[in-house]
Formats: C-alpha cells, sequence, structure tokens
C-alpha cells in the first residue's frame, strides 16, 4: 500500500539578498515560543488579536530574530548581528518568506492556532459575553 502522506517534505523557500542565497524555512511551535519569551509584545498583540505590522515592526530586532529563526538559525547572536544590518526593506523580504512559510492559510488562522494552544481560545466569545458599560455624557455626531 502507498500512502502519499508519508511523503511530506519541509516548506522551503529561497530568496536572494544581496547577491546571497538565503534557504528559508517556517518556524516550529517550540522556535516560536522562545520568540514569544523574547518578545512579549508581539505575543500580547497576538492574544489581543491586533496584530499591527508598524507596531512589530517597532522591534527591528524581534523581525530580525524570526528572519534568523527561519534561516535556521534561532536565536543565534551572530546572525542576528549579521541580519540587523540589512535594509528594512530586505528584512521584511525575508519576514514576510518565514511567515508565509510558518503560516501557509494566512494570519487569522495561525493567530487562532497560536492562541488555541496558550489555552485562551474563545477570548472574543467571553468580551462579547461580557455586559456594556453604560456610557453618560454628550453625544457627538460628526458628518463628512
Amino acid at each position: 500500500m502507498n500512502n502519499d502522506l508519508l511523503h511530506f517534505v519541509p516548506l522551503t523557500e529561497t530568496v536572494t539578498i544581496r547577491g546571497k542565497k538565503i534557504k528559508l524555512r517556517g518556524i516550529d511551535i517550540g522556535e516560536l515560543g522562545q520568540l514569544f519569551f523574547r518578545f512579549p509584545d508581539v505575543a500580547a498583540m497576538m492574544a489581543k488579536r491586533q496584530f499591527d505590522v508598524q507596531k512589530a515592526a517597532v522591534s527591528k530586532e524581534a523581525m530580525v530574530a524570526f528572519a534568523v529563526a527561519g534561516a535556521g538559525q534561532p536565536g543565534d547572536a551572530a546572525m542576528e548581528k549579521s541580519f540587523a544590518n540589512l535594509s528594512l526593506g530586505e528584512l521584511a523580504v525575508l519576514f514576510k518568506s518565514v511567515f508565509k512559510l510558518t503560516a501557509p492559510g494566512g494570519i487569522g488562522p495561525f493567530v487562532e492556532l497560536v492562541l488555541t494552544l496558550q489555552g485562551k481560545e474563545g477570548a472574543e466569545e467571553d468580551a462579547a459575553a461580557a455586559p456594556k458599560k453604560e456610557r453618560k455624557g454628550v453625544k457627538v455626531q460628526v458628518r463628512p
């Protein structure tokens, strides 16, 4: 019996930065946990389901660490120092590729999976079920 399910290979992609080919792969759950430990602001954005690329990019260090992990050297200080010298555009190419390989289904399903693994699923439903605070004061309507 031939079962094609026994022949999965890791997703990889090779990108060229400054003439150098860099083979990238998706990061695994252990590496993701280490990144969240190192960069709690990124983990907090996921927990709030408000992943904001601009806020994530504020921490160039987090983007560098993510790209280095995708290059197969998670936590390697020398590689992180080297990758930190890349332009933001070059770093974005690496980050985008690694993220695509890590979460081929996109950001939404990825965030939901991460929150489920952290035991935080249903947070949206809990927030929706919470009683609404009554607002007092003057209502202002702005018209375009």
